[in-house]
């Protein structure tokens, strides 16, 4: 068994106060928008997305334009986890935790997800992701594969 030590910008873990976590994004199984407003408002209202420049390349190049000022419990699964990953690309945080991204995507969606997951690495950013579909990505990556018996 070997030992060392987990850092976060050179500061050990132990000693990380809460600030850590205003770089962390998570999009989850459940996308955390609000059902009743529409997909365009849960963007607007939306206190993490700290940049409204890109919005509307976002939501063009996940085929979203259509759709837009719908409420969010009409939309398709797909439709409202494009919506959820608008959030957390728009959100200019440095780490990226998802939960199975690619599920319920198009192909021109899962390929339009992974050259901005791509951009991502190259501003240096991190990603933590779920899947059970096999290796969608040509990412640069360190990969952890955890296996139940």
């Amino acid at each position: 068994m070997s030992s060392g030590t987990i850092t976060w910008n050179k500061i050990s873990i132990n000693n990380i106060d809460s600030t850590f976590q205003d770089e962390v994004a998570y999009l989850g199984h459940k996308n955390g928008l609000i059902g009743e407003i529409s997909a365009i408002d849960n963007l607007r209202m939306n206190p993490n997305i700290s940049d409204l420049t890109q919005l509307e390349e976002l939501i063009s190049g996940f085929d979203l334009d259509s759709c837009m000022q719908n409420p969010v419990e009409i939309l398709s699964s797909g439709q409202a986890k494009k919506v959820a990953l608008i959030c957390l690309i728009s959100s200019g945080r440095s780490i990226w935790i998802m939960d199975e991204p690619f599920a319920n995507l198009d192909d021109a969606s899962k390929k339009f997800l992974e050259l901005k997951m791509d951009l991502h690495l190259q501003r240096r950013g991190m990603i933590i992701r779920t899947s059970n579909q096999g290796d969608l990505s040509q990412l640069s990556k360190l990969e952890i594969i955890l296996e139940s018996k």
